[in-house]
């Protein structure tokens, strides 16, 4: 399966799994996603996502005010959904694996990377864990 077409820059990749865990820093814990995808003509070929869900407080553009263009709706806190792949020093957007079990593994080794460097190694005893 293909979209061929001269702005298409990659291959078609096919969702096949989504987890969700919350992850805690401090007293704060965030809703977190992972979307994993498997490339329709390469069986090897693997794209992933990394998610948070985060609360954000913005402001609508329009409609304005006629005469002094300030926005007619007040701002709104709203939860975003915001990638985060990029915090795993892995290439997430294009990666071969054997197997969707791999590139689960691939993705979850390179988030743990991440949170042991980032926040230090897990205790080894309680919780669930990743």
């Amino acid at each position: 399966m293909s979209l061929d077409h001269h702005t298409v820059r990659s291959q078609l990749f096919e969702l096949f799994a989504t987890y969700e865990f919350d992850l805690a820093f401090g007293d704060d814990e965030f809703p977190t996603r992972i979307e994993l995808f498997r490339d329709t003509r390469d069986p090897r070929g693997y794209r992933a996502h990394i998610w948070q869900l985060e609360l954000y407080r913005i402001q609508s553009t329009f409609p304005q005010h006629g005469s002094t263009s300030d926005p007619l709706d007040r701002p709104s806190d709203e939860e975003l959904l915001i990638e985060r792949s990029t915090l795993a020093k892995a290439d997430l957007l294009c990666f071969h694996a054997a197997s969707d079990e791999e590139a689960r593994d691939h993705v979850l080794a390179a988030l743990r990377q991440f949170l042991d460097h980032a926040f230090g190694a897990a205790p080894s005893a309680g919780g669930s864990g990743i």
